[in-house]
């Protein structure tokens, strides 16, 4: 019944509008519209909106083939960016930017520094640690107009690592870190975006949501992650029409082993609505712009119930790749030229 669903249609995007490059833009804590209901960016999300009993424990799939080398067998799908925060470490511009890989931000609380990520599991030499503090605290690097969309029949690609170290239970409501293109219709705050929360039995489960449709209960969709250690996601997003597009994931650990694919991910349901990513095969709207925009850091988890020491969820090696093909995927890091100096 409707009734019985996990609630993850509370997980409205709030908290920072874009600014223009550099340190000076502001939080905006102006209503935020999506799917048709508004609310208002300064007050908390539900703390409790996730029921994380609701969550199949089957999810977290630890029996599936390991990763290939290389994500196509014909060569390399055609890398078109990437940041692995090479350039420093510290949180400076400069190193938050990776130079110049990076040409904005959103909002500009200082709650990202790059670090070595010695130790941390990542394949690189640092990553981009994002701290979750206090609420309506909000600071994400921003990358656009970089590439182009894919054509009709094509895809992107989007690959990141992604390391969730919140304390088990800790109180920070349902932040979205990561976002991805301009949404394709009105109401929506962007084409897709995940959410993730705190550990709760060593997991922590992350939920794509796809922006301005599909309608209940093929919108959101989620999957469990350790917490404590390195996963890799790929995200590949592929244009039906010049209006239309749908997505398939998959996630590995640090070794490169396949945890889980569309087939993993759920939409949280029970009875005769539940059911995989890859079963739904949803399709949501899209424009040219909703394919050259990428955010990541902390988006003001408007959830987070109370002040406490820094709790961190860092990021390393985000790359996009476009392509007039619809099946490929990015594979590891180093891809082309991410392997250079």
């Amino acid at each position: 019944m409707r009734g019985q669903r996990l609630t993850l249609g509370v997980l409205l995007l709030f908290g920072c509008s874009g600014s223009a490059a550099g340190d000076g833009g502001a939080s905006d804590t102006s209503p935020v519209v999506d799917g048709g209901e508004m609310r208002d960016a300064g007050n908390p999300s539900d703390a409790g909106a996730f029921d994380a009993g609701a969550f199949d424990a089957g999810a977290f799939d630890t029996g599936v083939a390991s990763d290939a080398a290389t994500p196509d067998d014909a060569g390399a799908p055609p890398l078109v960016w990437f940041s692995d925060w090479r350039t420093a470490t510290g949180d400076s511009q400069r190193a938050r930017y990776d130079g110049t890989r990076w040409n904005g931000q959103l909002c500009s609380s200082p709650v990202l520094d790059v670090v070595p990520a010695a130790g941390l599991g990542f394949p690189t030499a640092n990553a981009l640690r994002a701290r979750y503090r206090r609420p309506s605290e909000c600071q994400m690097v921003q990358v656009t107009n970089r590439w182009s969309a894919p054509p009709v029949g094509g895809s992107l690609v989007l690959r990141f690592y992604v390391r969730n170290d919140l304390p088990e239970g800790s109180p920070v409501g349902n932040p979205h870190p990561l976002h991805l293109g301009r949404p394709g219709t009105a109401g929506a705050a962007y084409a897709l975006w995940f959410n993730f929360g705190a550990p709760t039995g060593g997991r922590a489960r992350m939920v794509l949501q796809l922006g301005g449709g599909p309608a209940y209960p093929d919108r959101f969709w989620s999957f469990a992650f350790a917490s404590g250690v390195v996963h890799r996601v790929e995200v590949r997003v592929r244009r039906l029409t010049m209006t239309t597009a749908t997505v398939d994931l998959r996630v590995f650990d640090s070794t490169g082993r396949l945890l889980g694919d569309s087939a993993s991910w759920n939409n949280g349901e029970t009875g005769a609505n539940l059911r995989t990513l890859a079963q739904s095969a949803p399709v949501f709207p899209v424009n040219d712009d909703s394919f050259t925009l990428v955010e990541v850091g902390n988006n003001d988890p408007g959830g987070l119930q109370e002040a406490a020491a820094d709790r961190f969820v860092t990021f390393g090696a985000v790359a996009v790749l476009v392509s007039p093909r619809s099946d490929l995927w990015a594979g590891p890091w180093p891809l082309g030229a991410e392997a250079l100096p």
